[in-house]
């Protein structure tokens, strides 16, 4: 989890593991840079790529470690340097963007792995170019974005170095990564297709994915997280006596507006923005206070002070101690307008207070107010939520066959799989993760010559 973040969070955040390498360091750095030089200048063409003899199954933990082994692929000539397709299974999208990776940074390989999280390494590889169309296959479960066909451009914003985006989905306005197209500049077109996989729907899938793959030449991605079967939601349980998480959406639901209009949209982000941080402002100040008793006193009036804010003032968290680190950031900074009231009026700070109390009270020194601010940011609406929902081993048996018959039945087989278990921070029940392994890659065995490559038993290690 970074709880640095300013952005809200679909999914449980925490900071990337460093990759762990089998070569030395000078190596590593050899080879980073023959990757560098394969995507941004290689003239390769299809006829001059490479074929394993056995396909390559990567697990993984962390998801965004994925990443890494898609690069190498990449790098080695196995996949196109540009535009390849990721058929994504998974109870998320994982389509965000890392809030503190700037746009020069993207090509800077170490550190762009580094400052991937499991909810946001997708889009960076379509930035860059390795990545053009996702196709995300997900669980009736799954409703962070509506089932269709999705075009949008990514690019850096015009005098920024942020990477944004042009779609104007929930999902994305409401981690404020919206921008105008005029406003982006060395863009990308993002060809996203999400679908649930259904029974009635397979048929059509299959094909769908049949025309898809043949025009990406047969070369595509074959990436499965474990709790596409089986998922939890660890806010769920997180300070439960006091009944948290369902109390937070009260605090921080969105009040969206679904429109095209450039200008609306550009309004929601910034009162979206504001509402953000203003709650953070006051989740640090509380983690600032530190004792119980103090907080019982205090967070009426902090959540008052920093909620109420009058046009053209500050969050005490801003008053000569925090630097915007970009034009954009600055000019909403200074647009403390009564916008803001809007969304924190009287009865959010009401909830909010007693929320505050009632978890200092029970828990005193052991709550991560930083924590409890990152699982609010998780709320959306009430439609569009992070998915929990512990299958049963007849659910998971029906999920595991329809992935079954969809995988094999495609027309030529992946140029590589990628597997992530996400247990470690309970996204996938720990208690099923190993048998859902042992099934995808039973499947992929019955089907293929495959190598299944354990990497996380070596960063456990």
């Amino acid at each position: 989890m970074n709880p640095n973040s300013d952005g809200p969070l679909k999914s449980h955040k925490k900071l990337s593991s460093v990759i762990v390498l089998t070569v030395s360091f000078d190596e590593s750095l050899f080879y980073f840079s023959s990757i560098l030089w394969d995507i941004r200048y290689s003239t390769c063409n299809m006829t001059t790529m490479k074929k394993y003899k056995t396909l390559p199954v990567h697990i993984v933990e962390d998801h965004n470690d994925a990443l890494y082994h898609i690069l190498r692929a990449v790098g080695s000539k196995h996949l196109p340097f540009s535009g390849n397709l990721l058929i994504h299974f998974d109870s998320h999208p994982d389509l965000l963007i890392p809030t503190d990776l700037k746009a020069s940074e993207v090509f800077d390989v170490p550190v762009m792995l580094e400052k991937l999280s499991i909810e946001n390494w997708i889009l960076v590889a379509v930035y860059a170019g390795q990545i053009s169309t996702i196709v995300w296959i997900k669980p009736q479960w799954s409703n962070q974005i509506e089932d269709g066909s999705y075009k949008f451009l990514i690019g850096k914003q015009k005098g920024t170095d942020n990477i944004r985006l042009s779609s104007s989905v929930l999902y994305f306005v409401g981690e404020m990564l919206y921008c105008k197209e005029s406003e982006l500049e060395n863009t990308k077109e993002v060809n996203l297709r999400v679908v649930t996989l259904k029974e009635s729907l397979a048929m059509t899938l299959s094909q769908d994915l049949q025309q898809i793959i043949e025009e990406h030449s047969g070369y595509y991605i074959l990436d499965v997280d474990l709790d596409f079967f089986s998922t939890m939601n660890p806010f769920v349980s997180m300070y439960k006596q006091v009944n948290m998480y369902s109390r937070l959406q009260q605090i921080y639901c969105f009040d969206y507006t679904d429109t095209d209009n450039e200008e609306s949209l550009r309004t929601q982000v910034q009162k979206r923005y504001h509402q953000i941080t203003a709650l953070k402002d006051i989740f640090n100040t509380v983690q600032e206070l530190q004792d119980p008793e103090v907080i019982g006193r205090k967070v009426a009036s902090v959540c008052e002070t920093i909620g109420d804010r009058k046009e053209g003032g500050e969050s005490i968290m801003q008053q000569g101690k925090e630097k915007r680190e970009n034009k954009e950031e600055k000019i909403m900074a200074q647009q403390e307008t009564r916008e803001i009231i809007t969304y924190l009026e009287k009865k959010v700070r009401e909830n909010l207070t007693e929320l505050i109390q009632d978890l200092s009270k029970v828990y005193g020194v052991k709550v991560d107010w930083g924590l409890v601010h990152d699982a609010g940011c998780t709320w959306d609406d009430e439609r569009h939520q992070l998915p929990h929902h512990v299958s049963t081993q007849e659910e998971m048996d029906s999920l595991i066959e329809k992935f079954g018959h969809l995988v094999t039945g495609l027309p030529v087989p992946p140029t590589l799989v990628t597997v992530a278990r996400s247990s470690l921070d309970d996204y996938c029940p720990p208690h099923q993760v190993d048998g859902l392994q042992e099934a995808v890659c039973q499947i992929l065995h019955k089907a293929y010559s495959i190598e299944c490559k354990k990497h996380y038993e070596e960063e456990n290690n």
